[in-house]
């Protein structure tokens, strides 16, 4: 799959990241650590990227997930910065 960054302007693509699975959730926002976007892939990773630079990720964590099996929840980011999938 594929996370865009867009320019709200003009919808011109700003960045892009290719995972090596699906993208069928809709990306996280969290601020514990600075602008920070959290996307499950089916690759069975989830991934931080930081806003400002897409392309590459801050890290990946594997989730348990193998690619047959598509993962379709977003993350959730709790106050304190923690991320649950």
């Amino acid at each position: 799959g594929v996370l865009y960054c867009l320019n709200p302007a003009d919808g011109a693509e700003y960045a892009r990241y290719t995972t090596g699975g699906n993208i069928r959730a809709t990306p996280a926002m969290g601020t514990a650590n600075g602008p920070e976007v959290f996307v499950t892939s089916g690759d069975g990773h989830l991934y931080c990227f930081d806003q400002d630079n897409l392309g590459s990720y801050k890290w990946r964590e594997s989730i348990g997930q193998s690619a047959a099996i598509e993962l379709h929840s977003s993350p959730v980011i709790a106050p304190n910065g923690w991320v649950y999938v």
